[in-house]
C-alpha cells in the first residue's frame, strides 16, 4: 500500500512514563501534522541497538536515517489508532469517515482474534487529498537511539521530552502496583553507558523499585542530554512546564515547528484543564494535566523523594529539576 509522502518530519521522544503520549496528543490536535504513536514497536531494526555499547560499532548514518523514514511510513493500525479524534485539513469529511470506519473495523476484528496480532499486520490508508505540514514519530523505546538519529538526519527536529524524576518513579511504582509491569526492570546494557560506570548491575538488584526507576531515568537522560548537546537539531522540552501551563507551551511548540496557532488545540486543552480528573485508567491522557503531573508530591512520602534526589544529585537532568 502506498502512503503519501510528508516534506517534514518531526521525532518526539522520551522516557517510559515521561508524558510523551499526551505531548503527541497535544501535536496531534493540530490539523495540518500526522501523528504516529510509536511504530518502533513494530517496524524493528536489528543492526541499531537500543542501547549503544563501547563493544559495538556506531552504525552507519544510513542505517539510522533509512530507519527513521521507515519509522515515519508506517501506517500499521497500532501505530494510527488514537484515542483522542481530531480533524484535519489534509484529508475531507468523507474520506476522514471512511478511515474512521476502516479503523474501528480493524479493531474489531483484533479484538476478535488476538493471536493474528492484526493491529501490527493490518496497514492503515492515509486518505489524504494532500500531504500533511508535518508528520510526527513518537517514541519510548528508541530513547537512547536519539543521538544517532539525529546525526543522521540533521536537518530533521528532534524533541527530547523530560519529566520530573519523581513523577517517573511514581508512575512506574503505580503500574507495579496495578498490575501493569512486574518490576521496574535495568537491562544488561544500561551499565555500558558512562553515567552507569561506577555502578555494578549486582549492587542495583537489591534497590527498592524507586531508586531503580530514577537510576534508569539519570542514566539515560544523562547520556542523551551529554550527546545530543551539540546538535543543532535537537531541543528538549519539560513536560511538566508544559502539564503546567498548556496553553502557552503548545504555542511555543507549535512555532518551534513552524506549525500556525490551532483554535483546534486549544479547545482540547480547554476541555482537559476543565476537568477534576488528575489520575484514572494507567494510559489514560483524557485528565487534567495539571494534576496528573503533580500527583507525585502527594504520592510520595518524604523519603522517597529524598531517595530519589539522592539518586539524580548531581547529574545534568537533575540539575533541569534543582537537584
Amino acid at each position: 500500500m502506498t502512503h503519501l509522502g510528508s516534506p517534514r518530519r518531526a521525532m518526539i521522544v522520551g522516557s517510559p512514563r515521561s508524558g510523551t503520549t499526551w505531548i503527541g496528543s497535544i501535536l496531534d490536535s493540530h490539523p495540518d501534522t500526522l501523528y504516529l504513536h510509536e511504530p518502533d514497536v513494530i517496524e524493528k531494526e536489528p543492526r541499531l541497538p537500543f542501547i549503544p555499547s563501547p563493544s559495538s560499532p556506531d552504525p552507519a548514518d544510513e542505517v539510522s536515517r533509512a530507519y527513521v523514514q521507515r519509522l515515519a511510513a508506517n501506517r500499521a493500525l497500532r501505530t494510527v489508532f488514537a484515542r483522542e479524534r481530531f480533524a484535519k485539513s489534509y484529508r475531507g469529511r468523507f474520506a476522514d469517515r471512511v478511515r474512521q470506519a476502516v479503523i474501528l473495523a480493524a479493531r474489531s476484528a483484533d479484538a476478535a482474534l488476538p493471536p493474528a496480532r492484526l493491529d501490527r499486520r493490518v496497514s492503515i490508508p492515509d486518505l489524504a487529498a494532500r500531504p500533511p505540514a508535518l508528520t510526527i514519530v513518537k517514541s519510548v523505546d528508541s530513547v537512547t537511539r536519539l543521538p544517532a538519529f539525529a546525526r543522521a538526519n540533521p536537518d530533521m527536529p528532534f524533541i527530547h521530552i523530560i519529566r520530573h524524576p519523581c513523577g517517573v518513579a511514581r508512575s512506574k511504582l503505580r503500574g507495579v502496583e496495578q498490575g501493569k509491569m512486574a518490576t521496574v526492570p535495568l537491562y544488561d546494557d544500561l551499565f555500558s553507558l558512562p553515567p552507569a560506570k561506577d555502578t555494578a548491575k549486582a549492587e542495583t538488584e537489591g534497590w527498592p523499585l524507586l531508586k531503580r526507576a530514577a537510576f534508569d531515568w539519570m542514566v539515560k537522560n544523562e547520556w542523551v542530554l551529554a550527546e545530543t548537546d551539540s546538535l543543532p537539531n535537537v531541543s528538549r522540552l519539560i513536560y511538566d512546564r508544559v502539564a503546567n501551563d498548556p496553553h502557552s507551551e503548545a504555542e511555543a511548540l507549535f512555532a518551534q515547528l513552524s506549525l500556525p496557532p490551532s483554535a483546534q488545540t486549544r479547545d482540547y486543552l480547554d476541555r482537559l484543564v476543565g476537568t477534576e480528573k488528575g489520575q484514572g485508567d494507567y494510559f489514560a491522557i483524557a485528565r487534567n494535566p495539571a494534576k496528573a503531573a503533580n500527583e507525585w508530591q502527594s504520592g510520595l512520602s518524604e523519603d522517597d523523594k529524598a531517595l530519589i534526589a539522592e539518586t539524580v544529585g548531581g547529574s545534568n537532568a537533575g540539575a533541569l529539576f534543582g537537584y
